[in-house]
């Protein structure tokens, strides 16, 4: 079963890792292929996200923090 949960920092729907974690991503395929950082929000760990039922399925997501 593929899980996908959501970038915190840039937003994207990503496919979940199997030990939990979002996969190495950058912000488009240009940065990418330029040689640009990772976005932060790459190998994040997702084990303990709440999930939301979305149309494309169950979505992992980021709670925000308390203030």
């Amino acid at each position: 079963m593929t899980a996908r949960a959501v970038c915190p920092v840039c937003g994207r729907k990503l496919d979940v890792r199997a030990d939990d974690r979002l996969p190495s991503h950058w912000w488009s395929p240009r940065e990418q292929l330029a040689g640009a950082d990772r976005c932060e929000g790459s190998q994040m760990g997702t084990r303990f996200w709440p999930v939301v039922t979305s149309s494309e399925g169950p979505v992992r997501y980021q709670r925000p923090t308390r203030t």
